[in-house]
């Protein structure tokens, strides 16, 4: 490497190096020469050197974020070594926030950052909670988040990113109870609904759940609903036809219930309920039964979509909307 140029520094190459490979200057002149730098050159300069070193230079602040997420986004950069500098108490959670905001880095780039082992959990949680990373990146990550504590199938839930609700379901031997509330990173026990089944349904939230219907063994398609205050379950007031397989939304004292599994006899179902918070009553019917559906929404304005119906072609793409 050369010596500095006259007048000042203006790229990395320009920098003088020593025998371990770190610039004999300080981390904010060689923040500024790095933002001179072509990104693929900054890049080859970052994957070559000490993690801790390199988060230094990208959390001060002659280092815009703007050029330090074109660097990450680079391919001469591996998303191992960009986890392993974000992942170094020398760049703040706050400078890798802003890096991650920035357009020039792609979801698609933050995303294997964001997942790679090299990042901590608990970090990624702070990078992607921090008020510097506002952008909507389009991605699902489980770095830093729990996992529920009982694994299932068939369950329900309802609520939000930060205060959800999980419950019922079966673990392949037995139909289950169990419900359990998140809190924006982890799983903890809540109380257990009175009835256990699976392949209900739910809606409202973690402090005001309702779950509906399912199945329990030989005991066929259920009809119960209970009600979640964020401590308990207490009964709530029966579907009017017992279903499993069914979808719902709305809140616990506006509910839906839609669609399912009646009985052999009925083995898919249009029926739609609406719950006022004690009782159900009867809606208008979905115009193409199916079980196994989906739905979201509001009871005035509810979503309903996919599903299994009685004919070809058996795996529904239909939407319909309630109004």
């Amino acid at each position: 490497m050369g010596r500095m140029a006259a007048g000042g520094v203006t790229k990395l190459s320009e920098l003088e190096i020593d025998s371990q490979g770190y610039f004999k200057t300080d981390i904010a002149t060689v923040a500024t020469a790095v933002n001179s730098t072509d990104t693929a050159d900054a890049a080859l300069y970052f994957e070559g050197l000490d993690a801790g070193y390199i988060a230094s230079i990208c959390d001060n602040a002659n280092l815009p974020a703007t050029k330090a997420a074109s660097i990450f986004n680079h391919s001469n950069m591996t998303a191992a070594k960009a986890a392993s500098i974000f992942n170094h108490d020398n760049l703040t959670v706050a400078k890798a926030a802003s890096i991650v905001n920035d357009t020039n880095l792609s979801a698609s780039k933050a995303h294997s950052i964001l997942e790679n082992s090299n990042l901590a959990g608990s970090k990624c949680r702070d990078i992607v909670d921090h008020p510097n990373r506002t952008r909507f990146l389009h991605i699902w990550l489980t770095n830093g988040v729990g996992s529920l504590g009982t694994a299932r199938q068939g369950l329900a839930g309802c609520g939000t990113q930060t205060a959800g609700l999980s419950f019922g379901g079966e673990d392949g031997s037995n139909y289950l109870a169990t419900t359990e509330e998140y809190d924006g990173a982890s799983w903890s026990a809540g109380g257990d609904l009175s009835n256990a089944r699976s392949f209900l349904a739910g809606c409202g939230t973690q402090t005001a759940g309702l779950s509906f219907g399912g199945i329990y063994g030989i005991e066929g398609p259920q009809s119960a609903t209970e009600e979640y205050d964020g401590t308990s379950w207490s009964s709530g007031g029966n579907l009017g036809t017992a279903r499993t397989g069914l979808a719902g939304c709305g809140t616990q004292t506006a509910g839906l219930s839609f669609g399912g599994y009646v009985s052999s006899s009925i083995p898919y179902s249009a029926t739609t309920e609406e719950y006022d918070g004690t009782s159900w009553s009867a809606g208008g019917d979905l115009g193409t039964a199916r079980r196994y559906l989906a739905g979201c929404g509001a009871q005035t304005a509810g979503l309903s979509f996919g599903g299994y119906m009685g004919s070809s072609p058996y795996f529904s793409t239909i939407t319909e909307e309630y109004w």
